[in-house]
């Protein structure tokens, strides 16, 4: 299976998750605030789904590398040339561009960095000659794991939720019961990512006052 039809078959399957055990929402079609929490609840049940299925198919990928062989460096397992290569050296030295543009304390610790990285290192040479052996199989490896096509559905779905949760504080509750649910949500949002993570500041304030308002007139009623 190509990896563009594993990512469209694991879509499919999320698009009917809630028929196959995920939570379904119930609620009261004339509060926008209750129909938009129930749509983020749905595909925010999806995307940790999809999650799931792609730490699943990096555990088999991980698996089926250490049957292959395993090779270490530093202290940790490595299953690719670029892995190995970041560690032996992650910090790079800057291309001419770049040194164009840094102050003079960057170029002296980039040449300071290039002789680092020129010295001999035993311990590289070893894990490099094992990788290159063991690179093909690895290859194969990642392709019959679906670990690629699957971290894809994830982080599609992931932006699903996340346009989703922008409409719920986008929705304008019209009755306590929508107003309460928002404020819910935006009380477990601030337990999660904190008061602002830069997605949704420019809508997250108002939607509580919003919410508030609807309880405060409600209250005087």
């Amino acid at each position: 299976m190509s990896k563009a039809s594993s990512r469209r078959a694991i879509l499919g399957a999320l698009a009917v998750a809630p028929a196959a055990g995920l939570p379904a929402i119930s609620v009261a079609s004339d509060d926008p605030a209750l129909v938009a929490i129930g749509e983020y609840m749905r595909l925010r049940a999806a995307a940790d789904t999809a999650w799931k299925l792609a730490a699943d198919a990096g555990d088999n990928f991980h698996s089926a590398c250490d049957a292959i062989g395993v090779v270490t460096y530093k202290g940790e397992v490595i299953r690719s040339l670029g892995h190995l290569d970041i560690l032996r050296n992650p910090n790079r030295p800057l291309t001419e561009t770049e040194l164009e543009n840094a102050i003079d304390r960057l170029r002296k610790a980039t040449a300071k960095l290039t002789e680092e990285a020129a010295r001999p290192d035993p311990e590289y040479l070893v894990a490099r000659t094992a990788l290159e052996a063991h690179q093909p199989d690895f290859e194969k490896a990642l392709i019959n794991s679906g670990v690629e096509a699957a971290e894809n559905a994830a982080s599609e779905a992931e932006e699903h939720a996340d346009a989703a949760q922008r409409m719920v504080f986008e929705s304008e509750p019209t009755t306590p019961k929508g107003a309460a649910a928002l404020i819910r949500l935006a009380a477990d949002r601030i337990d999660f990512v904190g008061f602002s993570d830069g997605l949704l500041d420019d809508i997250f304030t108002e939607a509580i006052r919003k919410a508030v308002a609807i309880l405060a007139r409600e209250n005087r009623t």
